[in-house]
């Protein structure tokens, strides 16, 4: 599924994961593009690796000013092996926990 973006508030954000492959590491972060308001929001990924070895999950939450139109928040690292998949979900909400923006994306290893 592509960023979703709560179009209907007035001050939207998109959202979207960045992956970097570095084998047998593979980096995932998200960036974001906001109005710039001065204003909390507070970020979630949630990591699904399936693989031979079966599936594991991990979750990074934290929160951001907005203070630039483009940031880039959290720093998962995780060892992937070559027949391995990961989907990654990642939602943005305020400080009302109203979601703002959401994505899911899969990847391959590879």
């Amino acid at each position: 599924m592509p960023a979703y973006s709560n179009h209907d508030a007035p001050d939207h954000c998109m959202i979207k994961v960045v992956h970097e492959p570095t084998p047998p590491l593979h980096r995932f972060q998200l960036s974001l593009r906001c109005p710039v308001d001065g204003k909390p929001l507070y970020y979630e990924i949630e990591l699904e690796k399936k693989g031979g070895s079966g599936t594991s999950r991990t979750r990074q939450a934290g929160h951001t000013i907005i203070d630039a139109e483009d940031l880039v928040v959290g720093d998962m690292k995780i060892n992937l092996t070559a027949s391995d998949t990961v989907l990654v979900n990642a939602t943005l909400r305020d400080s009302e926990q109203k979601i703002v923006a959401e994505t899911s994306q899969s990847f391959a290893a590879q």
